[in-house]
């Protein structure tokens, strides 16, 4: 009986060595992560496509119920009403520099008065339209911009540019004064907060960017900011202070919630980034991220954890609402997405500006 009890005593303090070990190497955190994947209740989804709009780049809703799209291709921008029929189009098909003519627009946000901003992107510059879509002026910034990719306002209508070009996130009032800009420093430091001088650069250090494509807020203050050429998402405190980051680690494992230290890498594994673009929030409580490099949507709680994918399946499907494991394939079918730009979230639909095959696509998502 003494035997017994020692040999199990034994086999307990061998299976407590393995796990130890287990867990420095994170492996042991991977199969629980799995485990806690595998329990997700999933939702299902059905899909509309809008074609014949031009290359759409964008997609925005105004508070009447119209959609506004930048097209990629036709340097201009068109309003839409809630069926997608033509209200207006601001700006020629071919580029120009003229005020209310494009090169290359970006993106749409609205202030409180439901004027609208274009980043006008190869122009390097951000032009405001009544809600009408009569020009009204070319904004002013005290910084200048190097080639803004999205401009999105605050509850507090701060306007917040992530300048493609300069590698740097600009917080500016909507009439152009500077309020401060977060990124990676010429001298190799990080700001620790909104700067009001000096020079930005590339970085792949967390809390620096390489070509950043959109910011956006959310309900409880904090700023995610998506990271392209990085392969990453980072998030901020609405005071510029860098709060962690989510994506493939260069040891080929995944995080696991925001991570403060270590550089991200390409990976078309689920829970990794390949050129993230854009971002949106479900129901205020989730994180949808749509990449460019991989074809499709993934979702993340706020805390940063993986919680599914949707597109284009390797074996000619679309998923049927979010799915955990597998890879995503490129494709024209509906569901399938090719090059996406843009994604926003109304209600418990998720709208895709599907630039490379030419049209919309709204996901509604249903149990």
């Amino acid at each position: 009986m003494a035997l017994w009890k020692k040999n199990v005593a034994l086999l307990i303090v061998v299976i407590l060595i393995v796990l130890g070990a287990l867990e420095r190497k994170n492996i042991y955190k991977i199969f629980r992560k799995e485990k806690v994947k595998s329990s997700i209740p999933m939702d299902h989804s059905s899909v509309t496509e809008i074609k014949n709009i031009g290359r759409p780049i964008s997609i925005t809703k105004d508070k009447d119920g119209n959609f506004y799209t930048c097209d990629f291709s036709g340097h201009n921008v068109k309003i839409l009403d809630s069926n997608f029929s033509l209200i207006k189009q601001i700006g020629k098909d071919v580029k120009g520099s003229n005020p209310g003519e494009f090169n290359v627009p970006h993106a749409v946000d609205f202030d409180a008065a439901g004027n609208f901003y274009v980043t006008d992107y190869a122009n390097k510059r951000i032009q405001k339209f009544s809600p009408s879509g009569e020009f009204l002026s070319i904004i002013n910034f005290e910084r200048a911009l190097a080639g803004p990719a999205t401009a999105y306002f605050d509850k507090n209508y701060n306007l917040y540019i992530s300048d493609f070009d300069s590698n740097s996130l600009i917080k500016s009032t909507k009439d152009g004064k500077l309020l401060g800009w977060i990124g990676a420093k010429i001298d190799g430091t990080l700001t620790d907060g909104w700067e009001l001088s000096g020079s930005p650069a590339q970085s792949a250090e967390p809390g620096g960017f390489y070509k950043l494509h959109s910011a956006k807020f959310s309900d409880d203050g904090i700023m995610y900011v998506i990271d392209s050429h990085n392969n990453r998402v980072q998030r901020f405190s609405e005071d510029g202070k860098f709060m962690g980051w989510i994506g493939a680690k260069e040891d080929g494992l995944l995080t696991n919630g925001w991570e403060m230290t270590g550089k991200a890498i390409s990976t078309d594994v689920p829970g990794g980034f390949n050129i993230p673009v854009a971002m949106d929030f479900i129901n205020g409580e989730e994180i949808a991220i749509l990449e460019y490099g991989n074809p499709r949507i993934q979702k993340f709680s706020k805390d940063g954890k993986f919680l599914g994918w949707y597109g284009g399946t390797q074996d000619s499907k679309v998923t049927d609402g979010w799915q955990i494991t597998g890879l995503p394939r490129e494709g024209t079918d509906v569901g399938a997405f090719k090059n996406a730009y843009d994604l926003k979230v109304y209600g418990n639909k998720v709208y895709v500006a599907d630039t490379g095959n030419y049209r919309l696509q709204i996901i509604d998502f249903h149990p």
